[in-house]
């Protein structure tokens, strides 16, 4: 058997990708259902995979109601059990071709790592001592996750994966969503494989055209430039990159170059030359996400150390931009003296 087929689906394997898909879960039903058989589920999950008769289920599908509505699939926790499996193992095979500068779904990166680095870029590309100088140009990618190519894709992954178990399975769990492109959103599959596939952008941005200051958090990306033409020439550039080889398209509305003392947002944040603000749509998403946690509490969905994670989390965030008052009136009210939530400072 492929060493690393064996590995997905070897049963320690199966155990450690439960725990890791149920952190933060452990309270909703199928997560309940799914631990207290946990031994037979897993064994029955370790016999499909090593028999190969492995099927996944059907998504489910729901709308996330943003500035822009977003269909979100969601998988039974069987197969996100078997998602954390697959990039448990494979994702090391891949991680050291990753660019210094791509931030998304990466250990010790993410959007704080990024917005430091932006930090750093701009200062060098301006000085400190002349914030009008020097621009950016920002943009992203047009319907990203619905556009990936699966054959474009499975070509990236075979460069490194070798065994033909391991590319069948993938391509189950690819077709399961959509025979021929698109990945489901809301899935670590879909996630890591996004950024796998453009890790060929990257590439080519690093290592053709040479351009230095560049970041990319999943289909966001910025380059800096002390000069405004030659980013014309770099969004032509990359246009036809990602057109040609990618199967892809530029945003023609997010794809814009800027003044850095313009400010520009980016990653959560209007990120401007002396200060940062909280974007509108993130006060209102954590308020609607304040509002859902308390009515999971309240059915006993989640526990109260979810729900402080949950408050952490966000004013880890928050707390990198000019947002004082609004976490003094929003997050700290979510505890009492005693470090518990009161139900009087919930609202």
């Amino acid at each position: 058997m492929c060493r690393v087929y064996d590995k997905i689906s070897s049963f320690e394997n199966l155990h450690t990708a439960f725990k890791n898909a149920s952190k933060g879960k452990r309270l909703k039903k199928e997560v309940l259902a799914f631990e207290y058989y946990l031994e037979h589920e897993l064994y029955s999950l370790h016999h499909a995979l090593r028999q190969e008769i492995y099927t996944p289920g059907p998504y489910q599908k729901f709308i996330l109601e943003t500035p822009r509505n977003r269909v979100i699939c969601k998988a039974s926790f069987r197969d996100r059990v078997l998602h954390h499996a697959l990039i448990n193992c494979i994702q090391p095979l891949f991680e050291m071709s990753f660019i210094h500068d791509s931030y998304a779904c990466i250990q010790n990166k993410g959007t704080t790592g990024a917005h430091a680095r932006y930090d750093q870029f701009k200062y060098k590309t301006t000085g400190r001592k002349h914030p009008h100088g020097g621009w950016i140009l920002k943009f992203d990618i047009r319907h990203f996750f619905p556009s990936v190519n699966h054959t474009v894709l499975k070509n990236i992954l075979s460069n490194k994966i070798k065994c033909e178990k391991t590319l069948r399975l993938i391509d189950l769990i690819l077709t399961n969503y959509q025979p021929e492109c698109g990945l489901p959103i809301g899935n670590l599959t879909s996630q890591f494989f996004a950024n796998l596939y453009l890790n060929e952008l990257d590439r080519y941005i690093k290592h053709t055209l040479k351009i230095t200051r560049y970041i990319r958090y999943m289909d966001d990306a910025v380059i800096f430039s002390e000069k405004r033409q030659p980013l014309v020439l770099m969004a032509e550039s990359i246009q036809t990159y990602v057109s040609n080889h990618l199967q892809l398209t530029l945003h023609p509305d997010k794809t814009r170059i800027y003044n850095i003392s313009s400010g520009i947002s980016f990653l959560g944040f209007k990120l401007y030359y002396h200060h940062k603000l909280l974007l509108h749509r993130n006060r209102r998403r954590f308020l609607s996400r304040k509002k859902e946690q308390i009515n999971l509490l309240n059915k006993k969905e989640v526990t109260l150390e979810d729900v402080r994670a949950s408050v952490a989390s966000f004013s880890g965030f928050a707390k990198h931009a000019n947002t004082w008052n609004f976490r003094k009136k929003h997050v700290e009210g979510w505890y009492g003296t005693n470090g518990c939530i009161e139900s009087s400072s919930l609202f």
